[in-house]
């Protein structure tokens, strides 16, 4: 892959809180040791990933982390893929790919995630209603882009791992949000927001949301219902809101 230099992100945000479940996600098709893989778009995962199933369908030898290992808070231990070349729109690189191991009861519908550290690169066109990922390496045409004089224009945090904005309006500062294209939940919010929005109106419908994270496992957490959600200067209808959990 070529370094990153220049980055901009073009994000045809349609539909922001559409959520991630088997039916609704994002994939793009890749090419791993020359067989073809499903990759879900994940602009919440610091790196491209390969599952341990697609890896033992491929018939990839696996290297595992030492059993001794211990992961920071929040990371995940990877294993990772014997050399092979790995192919997705305009990015090739050879070498050992990271392989993430689920437990036997989950069965995940791709065979990995493409994360940051590909979409990242040049200029990724994401259509979220119509399911459309395109990626353009820099230098990059701009008679190939959609046409964004009606978009909203949001920063992009530089050095992030992970798709990271900053959206002015609504508060004398901008007001920061990662995108993650790879969660099924709608919004989470920070502890101390999610406290005084539920303060706000304790009256929402509630549930509990119950998901898997390679990091902690099986979480579960309450979940509300927000006819109506202002975000800085967008407001979202219909949407579920939850707690974001900073690991």
């Amino acid at each position: 892959m070529e370094p990153r230099h220049g980055i901009r992100f073009c994000l045809l945000l349609l539909c922001l809180c559409s959520t991630a479940r088997s039916d609704d996600r994002m994939t793009m098709e890749a090419k791993v040791a020359g067989q073809t893989v499903r990759l879900g778009l994940d602009t919440g995962s610091e790196r491209l990933c390969l599952f341990d199933t697609a890896a033992r369908r491929l018939g990839l030898q696996v290297e595992q982390p030492p059993a001794s290992a211990q992961p920071a808070t929040g990371k995940v231990l990877f294993g990772r893929t014997e050399p092979c070349e790995f192919e997705i729109g305009c990015n090739r690189l050879f070498g050992p790919l990271p392989v993430v191991t689920f437990p036997g009861y989950l069965q995940p519908d791709v065979d990995g995630v493409i994360g940051w550290d590909i979409i990242g690169q040049g200029v990724t066109v994401i259509d979220s209603v119509h399911k459309k990922v395109s990626m353009q390496k820099m230098p990059f045409s701009p008679e190939a882009l959609p046409d964004p004089s009606a978009w909203s224009c949001w920063k992009i945090r530089p050095g992030a791992h992970r798709l990271i904005v900053e959206i002015p309006g609504g508060e004398p500062t901008p007001q920061t949000v990662m995108i993650d294209t790879g969660s099924p939940r709608g919004v989470l919010l920070a502890p101390h927001r999610w406290q005084q929005w539920v303060r706000d109106d304790p009256h929402r419908p509630a549930t509990l949301d119950a998901s898997f994270q390679p990091a902690v496992g099986i979480v579960a957490t309450e979940e509300r219902w927000a006819s109506r959600f202002t975000l800085a200067d967008m407001v979202l209808h219909e949407v579920p809101v939850g707690q974001y959990a900073a690991m």
